[in-house]
């Protein structure tokens, strides 16, 4: 479980991104784009964690966002909102 939770990428093979601009900042300055980029996804009825996620994704300028709840996301950005089983027809491992 402690693998789990500190050393994530070592269990899955994922890469684990940083908040994006995270080191284009100070913390204070971060911090404060971050809440605000968040907060004007929530103004748009977005949940909370549903706009990190958004923001996260287009701050990397993802290809797709994989989600069991397309909705949330539909129609609140230009990114490719995807179910689990949508992506798996499509993708190709390298």
């Amino acid at each position: 479980m402690q693998q789990w939770l500190f050393d994530f990428a070592s269990v899955y093979p994922i890469r684990v991104l940083d908040p994006y601009d995270l080191k284009i900042d100070s913390a204070k300055e971060w911090y404060t784009k971050f809440l605000q980029e968040l907060m004007a996804k929530v103004t748009h009825q977005m949940t909370f964690g549903d706009a990190i996620i958004l923001r996260e994704a287009e701050g990397y300028q993802v290809e797709y966002i994989i989600s069991w709840n397309k909705k949330h996301f539909l129609s609140r950005t230009t990114i490719k909102v995807l179910n689990p089983e949508e992506f798996l027809t499509i993708w190709k491992p390298q």
